[in-house]
């Protein structure tokens, strides 16, 4: 067979809902997406579990 005449490899397809929600969800400027949603939160493992043992201080 001629190299020309071979048949193109498949490109490997992607799921059509990849991307489907693209654009639908915008965070406002100035939010801090790394802010704790519940700043309390701290306070409530180490009563529970004691400072410094969940983590490395």
């Amino acid at each position: 067979m001629d190299a020309s005449k071979q048949p193109l490899p498949k490109k490997p397809r992607r799921h059509p809902l990849i991307g489907a929600m693209k654009g639908l969800l915008t965070i406002a400027p100035g939010v801090d997406l790394t802010e704790p949603a519940f700043p309390g939160w701290a306070d409530l493992i180490e009563e529970k579990y004691g400072k410094g043992k969940l983590c490395d201080e």
